[in-house]
C-alpha cells in the first residue's frame, strides 16, 4: 500500500495526526475510496481529504457525523490506539446485509 498521508500542514498538533490516522484507518477497514466514504458520512470528498492530509481542522460537528456513520464514538477517531482495536470497532458496526 502507497502511503497517501503525507501532511501539508506541518504545524499541527498531535491530535490532528491521530485524526488524521483514525479516519484513514477506519475508511480503509470499511474498504472504501475517499469518495465513497464521504458519501457513506454525508459530507464532501474535499472534506475528508483535508482531515486525511492535515490540510485543515474540522468541526465538532463534522466529526460527529463521520462518527455516527461509522457506528463509532467520536473518542475513537480522537485517541491514539491499536490499530486493531479501530478496525475491530469498525467491524462489529458494519452490517452485511
Amino acid at each position: 500500500m502507497k502511503n497517501e498521508m503525507m501532511p501539508v500542514n506541518t504545524k499541527v498538533g498531535d491530535e490532528y495526526i491521530i485524526l488524521a490516522e483514525n479516519i484513514r484507518t477506519v475508511r480503509e477497514a470499511m474498504h472504501l475510496s475517499r469518495s465513497q466514504f464521504a458519501n457513506h458520512c454525508h459530507v464532501s470528498k474535499e472534506t475528508i481529504e483535508s482531515i486525511e492530509h492535515l490540510a485543515k481542522t474540522t468541526s465538532l460537528s463534522t466529526l460527529v457525523r463521520i462518527a455516527h456513520a461509522c457506528g463509532i464514538d467520536v473518542g475513537t477517531l480522537l485517541t491514539k490506539q491499536p490499530l486493531l482495536r479501530i478496525v475491530a470497532r469498525v467491524s462489529n458496526s458494519i452490517s452485511y446485509d
